[in-house]
């Protein structure tokens, strides 16, 4: 797997970011990043994080009606 290494303090941003976007907070977003990434084969784990690592990337993924209606219902907002 390719090590991809992203500062807590970018982390946190994104955590904030996706957190406006869809009214879940920041940490409950954290703990499911991180079970989300336990565990996961490498190339998947590769995937999540050139997109967590690509700001307009992850600005499109969030203004996804479908994404958007996902992360509600999965985050029971």
């Amino acid at each position: 797997m390719s090590e991809f290494l992203v500062s807590e303090e970018k982390i946190e941003e994104l955590a904030n970011l996706v957190s406006q976007k869809t009214g879940v907070p920041p940490e409950e977003l954290r703990r499911k990043l991180d079970t989300l990434l336990d565990g996961r084969q490498p190339v998947v784990n590769d995937k999540i994080m050139g997109i967590l690592n690509n700001p307009q990337m992850l600005e499109a993924l969030l203004r996804s009606e479908k994404v958007q209606k996902l992360l509600r219902n999965t985050l029971g907002g």
